[in-house]
């Protein structure tokens, strides 16, 4: 009787990481791949744009009724090469970082301003932030996400870092 308790409760016992191991982070994640900088920036642009969801990440933009209004974006991506289609959007324009910020200036303008920065990547996470800046009267918001591959694809974990 003894015996039986013993080899279910170790049984028990070396069962109980599996489960927990799946929720964790690191769980099944792969290494990135060469193209995963650009899927990430275009997965960001989808949700910005598109209020499509980031996988791993279920929250919506803030102020995504504003960006459906812009008539015009003007990106600026230090990590993607020239010439890199972001979004499938007509709207969105890749630009180099000193033409956005002169063009920012005029902040009455019926344009937004994405700005896409690389923060940290390693062999399994890549850590992007994004700013996006509607104008004086709806705000601006900055978003860090963490990428990691999975099995079953990229996936984001996303956080609001200020939004004024």
């Amino acid at each position: 009787m003894f015996r039986y308790r013993l080899r279910t409760l170790l049984i028990l016992a070396g069962l109980l990481p599996i489960p927990l191991a799946m929720f964790s982070d690191n769980f099944l994640t792969l290494p990135l791949r060469e193209s995963d900088r650009i899927e990430a920036t275009q997965t960001l642009m989808a949700w910005i744009l598109e209020d499509r969801r980031v996988p791993g990440f279920d929250e919506p933009i803030v102020n995504g009724n504003v960006t459906r209004k812009k008539k015009s974006f003007d990106v600026v991506c230090n990590f993607v090469p020239t010439g890199t289609e972001l979004s499938k959007d007509a709207r969105v324009r890749l630009v180099p970082r000193l033409e956005a910020w002169h063009l920012r200036e005029k902040r009455d303008d019926p344009k937004g301003y994405i700005q896409i920065a690389l923060q940290s990547e390693s062999r399994w996470l890549l850590v992007i932030e994004f700013e996006n800046d509607y104008g004086r009267e709806n705000g601006a918001q900055c978003y860090r996400f963490e990428f990691r591959r999975k099995v079953w694809g990229l996936r984001g974990r996303g956080e609001l870092l200020w939004d004024y």
